[in-house]
């Protein structure tokens, strides 16, 4: 029934661009998630506000009702465009009829956003509203739902008793599957960070054509993927689970031993990127200009001085510091590093700027931290970060490309 209902929704949405209908990704946030759980609701008016999103499955969390999985109707935005496309009209109407059409195009339930409005390429994704694959009419609330799916799965799986005889492989394709969901709604997530809502309004509605994402929104972001990502505790797994996590062997490439820290680390390095890119500095920068009151505002130093408290909190609380915080520790500082030695043509001179007093913090963290107590492998970690700082520090800043 679940494949069935899958194949209904991707045959409308493929029809859709036969009919000419590009994509829609502003719809899925048309509806609240609690109108979403309920069947009888979703039948009547879809998942979304069309079938030309992309949306992931319609979970229920534990303890809740299971809703549709995915779109069974169309919805609102696509009879809108349906009409404004195919509506008989007669040729001394045509300019009015469609323009009174057209006119309902800032209604909420025809919100719309498509490809270059959600990212890809070259071609940035500013408007934390604009996505694929997010669900409900609040996206941040929909990536918590999503983080706690696979964290319920991840738990699930770390007492689940295989059947005598079973491959272990099933332990690693629904593992891999947790992190593969994480790895998409985190960098949406990130995306509320310097994120501005954008409009494609004409004269006469009143809303601004950028916004920058409320203050509240974004703290409330920076800490989902603190805690979620760059926290001691973000990252916990049995070791008698992991270590009977195996390949199938009827599809073994390289090396068949699996490795956890390359899986966290892949998830942690590209909302890493996505937090420390240049475009995100200079849209909090360029914030200050779009609204009347700073106190609205995340500060660019405000995102600097999380990621480093929550990356390095060894520092400040004690204690070793494991493989997984190593790794994780190194990618930022390597950011860092590269801010200070050879930044892009791109980089704010803020952002520089900041980049540099948190390593001058930072540096003297580390300093302190090595007279405590700790593993040899931590202790070289943080001596080889000291000097990477030190010397990141003293070069001269060479411009890339130059």
């Amino acid at each position: 029934a679940v494949a069935q209902a899958y194949v209904k929704d991707v045959i409308m949405h493929e029809v859709g661009h036969t009919l000419g209908f590009r994509h829609n990704f502003k719809a899925s946030t048309v509806y609240s998630m609690k109108q979403i759980q309920d069947v009888e609701f979703t039948r009547k008016n879809g998942v979304t506000a069309s079938v030309m999103d992309y949306t992931p499955f319609n979970l229920a969390t534990k303890g809740e009702k299971q809703p549709e999985y995915v779109m069974s109707t169309l919805g609102p935005y696509d009879y809108w465009a349906v009409e404004y496309a195919y509506k008989p009209i007669a040729p001394a109407d045509e300019k009015a009829e469609l323009a009174k059409i057209a006119s309902r195009s800032n209604e909420p339930l025809l919100a719309y956003a498509t490809d270059e409005d959600a990212g890809y390429g070259a071609l940035l994704g500013i408007d934390p509203e604009a996505n694929r694959f997010d669900l409900g009419g609040d996206p941040l609330e929909y990536y918590k739902k999503r983080m706690k799916l696979s964290r319920e799965l991840w738990d699930r799986l770390q007492t689940m008793q295989l059947k005598p005889g079973e491959s272990y492989e099933r332990l690693n394709r629904s593992f891999a599957a947790g992190f593969s969901q994480l790895a998409r709604v985190a960098p949406l997530a990130a995306k509320y960070v310097g994120g501005v809502k954008h409009l494609r309004d004409r004269a006469g509605t009143g809303r601004p054509l950028y916004e920058p994402t409320p203050v509240a929104r974004q703290r409330e972001a920076l800490n989902l993927l603190t805690e979620g990502l760059f926290k001691v505790d973000s990252f916990k797994f049995k070791p008698e689970f992991v270590s009977r996590i195996g390949i199938d062997h009827f599809e073994r490439r390289g090396n068949p031993d699996i490795s956890i820290a390359n899986r966290v680390l892949g998830v942690q390095r590209e909302v890493l990127d996505a937090l420390m890119a240049d475009g995100v500095a200079q849209r909090m920068l360029d914030a200050q200009d779009k609204v009347a009151d700073p106190a609205r505002l995340l500060k660019l130093s405000d995102l600097y001085d999380a990621l480093q408290g929550a990356i390095w909190s060894e520092l400040r609380t004690g204690g070793d510091i494991g493989s997984l915080r190593r790794n994780l520790q190194r990618e930022h500082l390597k950011r860092v590093s590269t801010a200070l030695v050879r930044a892009s043509g791109n980089t704010p001179a803020d952002a520089r700027s900041l980049q540099r007093e948190n390593a001058v913090q930072l540096q003297g963290q580390i300093r302190a931290s090595l007279g405590k107590p700790m593993s040899k492998e931590a202790r070289a970690h943080l001596s080889e970060s000291l000097n990477t700082l030190t010397e990141a520090l003293k070069a001269p800043m060479q411009r890339a490309g130059a």
